[in-house]
């Protein structure tokens, strides 16, 4: 149940926003050209994979081991930081 309810709803929305919500302006930021460079396959999966520890210490009612997955996430998030715009993407 709680991976349906963890899951479902966020799939959800973003059909709903793919589908209906203007999102130009914000692929046209600079937010929106940082996400496309960096946000790679890869890091989407290392996103995803934090989650692992995020449900999982919210499960067992770990505040560290949640705050980890919120960290992993976090870092997964600002890791084209580390990265010169020089750099290639990453695969």
């Amino acid at each position: 149940a709680a991976l349906v309810i963890g899951l479902v709803p966020s799939i959800l929305m973003t059909i709903a926003l793919l589908r209906w919500a203007d999102l130009d302006p914000y692929r046209r930021s600079r937010f929106g050209r940082y996400i496309r460079r960096f946000m790679t396959r890869r890091v989407e999966a290392a996103r995803f994979a934090g989650l692992v520890p995020l449900w999982g210490g919210a499960w067992a009612h770990s505040p560290p081991l949640t705050l980890l997955g919120v960290a992993w996430i976090v870092a997964c998030w600002l890791s084209g930081l580390r990265r010169r715009p020089s750099d290639p993407p990453a695969v």
